[in-house]
């Protein structure tokens, strides 16, 4: 180092160590572990005598690879509850009637556990049928609440209060929302799987509907006479 005056590698490491002590934004910790190897490849190249500001570049390089694993196993933590609750919670059947609407029938069974997971493609058909030809084409469904509800004790729970949108092009070009109900079990993995959905309320033109997957005995019986 030249008199006073700071090298660009102590500087760096300055700005490693000021980085890494801001421990709640990944961005801080990229930037404290860069500038704190940036330094020192600086002074690998350019020898310094005297230069103490190492333990900076070390500091900040250690405290930014603890910012970024901390806040990669914070995300993982946050998606894997999002994926195993929150997202059935506060979107009810939507990832089932997205799957549906694409004509995945293996992706729709996937969300379900239970009997309703081992349905045949042709009751899953069935059930397509109906949706389409008495609501339309699915759009989203949501839960009316905020957060996630509570929950008693024991699975399975019977849970209502969403609202699913569909569009029907065939009835004047009908948009309107239709109650859904889930029924949901937990698996011994702790996620969370659809037993069963019903979808009800007025179609287009104000008819009464009443769609279930599994479809009920009485609902097979009547679709076969």
């Amino acid at each position: 180092m030249a008199g006073d005056v700071p090298s660009s590698a102590s500087r760096l490491a300055v700005l490693s160590f000021a980085s890494g002590l801001v421990f709640c934004c990944p961005g801080t910790g990229i930037l404290a572990v860069l500038a704190g190897l940036g330094s020192l490849v600086l002074v690998r190249f350019h020898p310094e005598p005297d230069a103490t500001w190492r333990k900076y570049a070390y500091g900040g390089i250690i405290f930014g690879t603890v910012t970024l694993c901390s806040l990669a196993w914070l995300w993982s933590l946050t998606s894997t509850r999002w994926n195993q609750e929150w997202r059935l919670l506060l979107t009810g059947p939507n990832n089932a009637l997205v799957a549906l609407q694409e004509g995945s029938f293996d992706a729709f069974r996937a969300e379900f556990t239970g009997p309703a997971s081992l349905e045949s493609d042709e009751s899953v058909r069935a059930f397509a049928t109906r949706v389409e030809n008495q609501l339309g084409r699915f759009h989203a469904c949501r839960s009316e609440l905020t957060e996630p509800p509570e929950l008693p004790e024991s699975p399975p729970w019977d849970l209502g209060g969403y609202v699913a949108t569909f569009s029907n092009v065939d009835e004047g070009n009908w948009t309107g929302q239709i109650k859904a109900r889930i029924g949901i079990d937990k698996l011994p993995s702790g996620t969370l799987r659809l037993i069963w959905i019903l979808l009800e309320g007025e179609g287009p033109d104000g008819v009464p509907v009443r769609i279930r997957y599994p479809a009920s005995n009485e609902e097979v019986e009547t679709s076969g006479e």
